[in-house]
């Protein structure tokens, strides 16, 4: 499994606080006077019942952030290392909850409480609290959002993989046209020999004169016509209806 958001977050704490040579270190005005603590010595003291300690730190840490430049300041990433113990029971139950994946939510987590950090009253005397239900509600909305989102196939796309290589509408053959079949099949040239329907003498005359008595407007008129020459078969040709088993 991969370091998730907030397993990297406590590894650049943790290297952050051990750099000889620019410590991490909180500077925090309590009773006796200003203590400089290391980042763990902090995270333990806001989670005791000490409401005065607490405000303090947080009001340290939330000041120097909102100080620094946009983007990922190490005072941005402390304040968030700060509220960890109070987001990852929330972050675990909006998984279950709304079956999100850990990484996202613990990346929605992250967003939200930077943009509650950027907004927030360093005066305000619930500040750590604040910070994590302002964090919590986004991470809920979010959560519910994605229970009402349905995840749908790209029909089109399947549709289209399923019929590549296909013929397009225009070029399938009509339901209703007819199949050619030649036998023997036709030369480089052409055709074996001229083609004679192998109708009855009586079917083919009576074709023939029916269209040319309607082009002259004389359906009504019989007129006599040759009839076609006789001659030896030389192969075959049959029209079936499209589909039909040859």
């Amino acid at each position: 499994m991969g370091m998730t958001l907030f397993s990297f977050l406590e590894r650049e704490i943790d290297k952050a606080a051990a750099d000889a040579r620019s410590p991490l270190l909180i500077t925090t005005p309590l009773a006796g006077g200003p203590v400089c603590l290391t980042p763990w010595a902090a995270r333990d003291l806001i989670r005791q019942p000490l409401e005065e300690a607490t405000v303090a730190v947080w009001r340290e840490v939330v000041g120097a952030a909102q100080k620094e430049a946009e983007g990922p300041g190490r005072w941005k990433l402390l304040a968030l290392w700060l509220a960890l113990p109070r987001l990852r029971g929330p972050v675990a139950f909006a998984v279950r909850r709304f079956f999100l994946d850990a990484a996202d939510a613990e990346s929605e987590a992250a967003a939200a409480f930077l943009d509650a950090l950027a907004a927030a009253d360093p005066e305000d005397p619930r500040l750590g609290s604040a910070l994590a239900d302002t964090t919590c509600r986004r991470l809920w909305a979010y959560g519910a959002r994605t229970l009402r989102e349905v995840p749908v196939v790209d029909v089109a796309a399947i549709a289209a993989a399923r019929t590549a290589g296909l013929p397009t509408e225009e070029d399938l053959p009509d339901e209703t046209g007819w199949n050619l079949y030649i036998a023997p099949p036709d030369r480089k040239d052409g055709l074996s020999a001229s083609l004679r329907f192998t109708l009855s003498s009586a079917a083919v005359e009576e074709v023939r004169l029916t269209a040319l008595a309607d082009r002259m407007g004389l359906r009504d008129t019989v007129f006599r016509a040759r009839r076609p020459g006789e001659g030896p078969p030389i192969g075959t040709l049959s029209l079936r209806p499209v589909g039909a088993r040859r």
